[in-house]
């Protein structure tokens, strides 16, 4: 921190204005012997890595995505084909109405988000009873192109649901278009599932 005396020829210093520091700091009754500093001992150093780390991590983590810290930690993660295809498994048993096998797809804390807007299901028992009002409702799911996330869990498909009025096995048919963003584990059972859609959405 410059001297109380030398504020101003500081002020003019940061503004580019040459400065004569010799004669300020005598005036200012600082005028001492002047010493060599001593120079930066890695300045010649390099720390740019030479090779790609994305493709030796690549290499490392067999085809895992890089970005993701959980399979740079040890944490098995499936690749984006796996996870499509838990995915396409999982609408192609809640079509056919097979809830066991939809049940066996989902990891014991499964938590979705209530599509009718009401707090998320946790745990087998409630998605069990939610999915079986769904398959009641005759229920009938087009998917679209499944995308993968980059974090070695999540994938994000578009679907239009077709269905009665839940708790209805017969009446009037609802439409309504979704985009579901669906979480999948390294042992291949779903975690989460969140549903996209308004009130705006449905249609008959």
């Amino acid at each position: 921190m410059p001297w109380p005396g030398c504020w101003r020829p500081w002020r003019a210093h940061v503004r580019g204005v040459p400065v004569d520091w010799r004669r300020v700091l005598t005036a200012a009754g600082a005028e001492g012997e002047q010493v060599e500093l001593p120079t930066y001992a890695f300045r010649k150093d390099r720390y740019w890595l030479d090779t790609n780390p994305v493709a030796v991590l690549g290499e490392a983590l067999a085809g895992k995505n890089v970005t993701n810290w959980a399979a740079v930690e040890g944490v098995e993660l499936l690749d984006e084909e796996a996870r499509k295809k838990v995915v396409e498994t999982y609408f192609r048993h809640l079509n056919d109405g097979d809830i066991d096998k939809v049940m066996e797809m989902l990891s014991p804390d499964i938590r979705m988000e209530d599509p009718v807007g009401g707090p998320p299901r946790i745990g087998h028992e409630a998605l069990r009873e939610y999915l079986t009002s769904v398959i009641d409702a005759k229920s009938e799911i087009r998917t679209g192109p499944i995308v993968a996330a980059q974090d070695g869990v999540r994938v994000a498909l578009p679907l239009v649901g077709r269905l009665n009025q839940l708790g209805k096995k017969d009446g009037p048919r609802m439409e309504i278009p979704c985009v579901d963003v669906i979480s999948v584990g390294g042992d291949g059972l779903i975690q989460e599932v969140l549903v996209f859609w308004g009130m705006t959405d449905v249609g008959k």
